[in-house]
């Protein structure tokens, strides 16, 4: 299994607590030439950071849903199949501010096989 720095997403959040949607910007950090390639994705945020996946379809309110969560956590890992993604209907990645406003960074890497 090779183990690749994909780049960081820089996180401008402007309330104390905000939910910032960064899906699209890790997919776009999905290389293209890994198309059939298996593997998962490791997010980690700075310290004082969360990152997590949530629903934002109609079953679940997500900011909700970060008030029960107990998985919150600096570090994510998320599943990759045939160069994809793999979440579920409706899931998103988000960062988590608790402490803002202000700039963070979530360093990606890929794990492919």
């Amino acid at each position: 299994m090779r183990v690749s720095d994909l780049g960081t997403i820089v996180v401008e959040s402007v309330e104390p607590r905000e939910m910032v949607d960064i899906t699209s910007k890790v997919k776009g950090l999905i290389p293209g030439n890994n198309g059939g390639s298996q593997g998962f994705l490791l997010l980690s945020a700075e310290a004082m950071s969360r990152v997590m996946i949530a629903d934002t379809g109609t079953r679940y309110n997500a900011s909700n849903g970060i008030l029960g969560s107990l998985a919150l956590g600096i570090h994510l890992t998320l599943p990759l199949a045939d160069g994809r993604l793999k979440l579920g209907e409706g899931q998103s990645v988000f960062y988590v501010e608790l402490s803002g406003p202000r700039r963070a960074e979530v360093s990606v890497y890929g794990h492919f096989s």
